[in-house]
């Protein structure tokens, strides 16, 4: 169990002290004691063995009441003054926020702090603060009653974490998104660069075409975290939102008083990220995809599919990064795990190779062949692809065997087939 210590940054004061000060909020005596405060409890908690140490994000509030206008410059300052506790924003509103400059500095931010930041994001509600600073996107706060209004938010929220996401996972990309475009404009690209050679030989791949047209970007820095720092969306309330947590990896903070009510939501979410964790681990395993299934059903017996591999060497070299390749006289000798993952990662290995592999239906494989099978899960898993390797392969290993391999390729870093 993990322990989080949720802060309302507040400026201090009585309510004559705020009606005599008013505005209190601009007030830079009471917003310093207010610091003060926050770097006492953040040093607290820190000592006292919290976990997380989260804020919100609100502005324009002049009152002084949750003046956290810019947590991730506030969590910057308290982390230069604690040792492990971790910080989070609960939350970023994205519909406020430009997705890359939100990714940069969440990014810098988890690397100040080395690996001791959770990202969390909200949609909105406060319209005195989500209308004025969402403009670009003709957003409002959210009134979360599945109207159209509220359905704008979510699909704003939505899509800026989903570009959020490409920033922090690949190196040189584009977006062509209903709200949020990458280059601008999209489809002339951005053309006036004046260091096009520096950036083709030294930036990302792909970034520059060939006429000096940048056609992707690349956001640096990427996350200190792998691949990126967990991630919360607090208040969470409604069914809707639930399932878009589970279905996108994000841990929700429930808000809900009617215990019936928190107990169906989180089975909801259960059993929504249940699913998406056994779609995932079918595709980390190789599966074959259901289209592929379906045509291969069409096929008799006596006709199996043929895929020709090339590049036996390259092959060779990732197997060693499997568990390693063994060479006898005559024959190479490859471990089954090794084997087993190169089928299930679907590994192109070049023109050379002086073998094909052979997908059956139904039936086994030949007689005096060596053979590995690799059992591919599906919805009954019942279905057996097996590999025929005609080039001097020769494999033993269990019924388990698959599984290893594939749980070993992805702990080396060998990248899985989708």
């Amino acid at each position: 169990m993990k322990f989080m210590l949720f802060v309302l940054p507040t400026v201090p004061g009585t309510l004559e002290d705020r009606k005599r000060l008013r505005p209190i909020g601009r007030n830079n005596e009471r917003y310093q004691q207010m610091l003060d405060e926050l770097r006492k409890l953040a040093v607290f908690a820190d000592d006292a063995g919290f976990d997380v140490f989260a804020t919100t994000e609100h502005h324009f509030h002049s009152e002084g009441y949750e003046t956290s206008v810019a947590p991730l410059l506030i969590y910057a300052d308290l982390a230069a003054r604690t040792k492990r506790i971790k910080f989070s924003p609960l939350g970023l509103v994205l519909p406020a926020w430009d997705p890359i400059r939100a990714a940069e500095e969440l990014a810098v931010l988890d690397h100040l702090t080395k690996g001791r930041l959770y990202a969390g994001f909200a949609r909105g509600y406060q319209d005195r603060w989500v209308n004025v600073l969402g403009q670009q996107y003709h957003v409002t706060g959210a009134p979360m009653d599945g109207s159209s209004i509220d359905n704008h938010n979510r699909s704003v929220y939505e899509e800026t974490l989903k570009v959020i996401k490409k920033a922090w996972t690949e190196e040189a990309w584009d977006y062509d998104g209903k709200y949020y475009k990458v280059p601008f404009p999209y489809e002339e690209g951005i053309r006036r660069w004046p260091v096009t050679d520096w950036t083709r030989q030294y930036g990302a791949p792909g970034e520059i075409d060939d006429e000096g047209v940048i056609r992707k970007i690349c956001v640096v820095p990427k996350p200190y975290q792998d691949p990126h720092p967990p991630l919360f969306q607090p208040f969470s309330v409604s069914e809707t939102t639930i399932r878009y947590t589970a279905q996108a990896g994000i841990v929700p903070w429930i808000l809900v008083a009617n215990p019936p009510d928190f107990q169906r939501l989180c089975n909801t979410y259960r059993e929504v990220a249940g699913r998406r964790a056994k779609a995932r681990s079918r595709r980390e395993r190789g599966c074959l995809p259901r289209r592929a299934l379906r045509q291969d059903r069409g096929r008799s017996r006596g006709a199996p599919a043929r895929h020709q591999l090339r590049g036996f060497p390259e092959l060779l070299r990732r197997l060693r990064v499997l568990g390693g390749v063994s060479h006898s006289r005559g024959r190479r000798q490859v471990p089954a795990r090794s084997v087993h993952a190169a089928a299930a990662l679907g590994m192109d290995v070049g023109a050379d190779a002086p073998g094909e592999v052979r997908t059956g239906g139904n039936g086994g494989p030949s007689e005096g062949r060596n053979c590995v099978t690799a059992q591919h899960r599906r919805r009954r898993r019942s279905r057996v692809v097996r590999l025929v390797l005609r080039s001097g392969l020769h494999a033993v290993g269990g019924r388990d065997a698959p599984d290893r391999a594939v749980r070993q390729a992805h702990h080396s870093g060998v990248p899985l087939a989708a």
